[in-house]
């Protein structure tokens, strides 16, 4: 993906890494937090083919606080504490008010994530920063058909990319892969990337697809953006709009002609 960013096209590019994790004394918020136990599997009917398993929040690897994009457009601000450097290895993480509340997590203090596979593996993060989210904190999600808290903004847990990495890689060398009915699961955290262009105009964006093509981008891909496809829906009933008062017009002009 960085290898696209270098396109003339592109004005700026930032990535993030998402995987899920499971908590050691970190409970969930869920539709009934009062009910949640604070067990770090979850139940055995949820999951992923071979038995692997969902953890119960969703942690984010910015690339920066651009790619923050919940921070950018204001769904999601600091309430207390700051926001992680740009680029740091050291574990570090900012986490909504609600679960913070929850679990009397204060800010200095530390949340111990654990592999929801291996619940031997645990990684530290001292929580630097705590947010607000005006999403809906207890909504739920569903996941190959059953409940997932980690779906749940409230359980979004925000970190650096490297910080991230650091943990993926490091569960990485301890996995363990098994084979059921000819397929190949693995134990380790997996983490998922998604990278993120953005253009200083349409034009700039039309052109992004030829420039990658040149650097080798595979004919089988197909440039999209949702947010162009969004603008595009948005702006049609406006042209309807449009065509209709410019045929009105028309038609009172054709009108006062035909009087004079």
């Amino acid at each position: 993906m960085k290898k696209y960013a270098n396109a003339q096209s592109v004005k700026s590019f930032y990535y993030t890494q998402t995987a899920t994790m499971s908590g050691s004394s970190l409970n969930p918020i869920t539709t009934n937090t009062k009910k949640s136990s604070g067990n770090t599997n979850m139940p055995e009917d949820e999951g992923m083919p071979g038995g692997i398993k969902m953890g119960d929040f969703s942690v984010i690897g910015a690339s920066s606080d651009s790619a923050m994009t919940d921070f950018v457009n204001g769904t999601s601000s600091i309430t207390s504490g700051q926001m992680f450097s740009e680029g740091t290895t050291e574990r570090e993480c900012v986490i909504s008010e609600e679960l913070a509340s929850y679990n009397s997590v204060s800010l200095g203090g530390t949340i111990n994530l654990v592999n929801p596979n291996k619940t031997d593996q645990v990684y530290t993060f001292k929580v630097v920063g705590i947010y607000k989210n005006t999403q809906s904190a207890s909504s739920s999600g569903n996941f190959m058909g059953g409940f997932s808290s980690a779906l749940d903004p409230a359980n979004t847990i925000y970190t650096s990319y490297n910080a991230l990495t650091g943990v993926v890689n490091e569960s990485k060398s301890k996995e363990t892969v098994t084979t059921t009915n000819g397929r190949q699961s693995s134990d380790a955290i997996e983490g998922e990337t998604e990278g993120i262009y953005s253009f200083a105009s349409i034009s700039d964006f039309e052109k992004f697809e030829d420039e990658a093509k040149q650097m080798g981008l595979s004919d089988t891909y197909t440039v999209t953006s949702p947010d162009i496809e969004t603008f595009e829906e948005s702006m049609q009933p406006l042209e309807n709009l449009s065509n209709f008062a410019l045929y009105f017009l028309m038609i009172i002009l054709l009108s006062l002609i035909h009087i004079c």
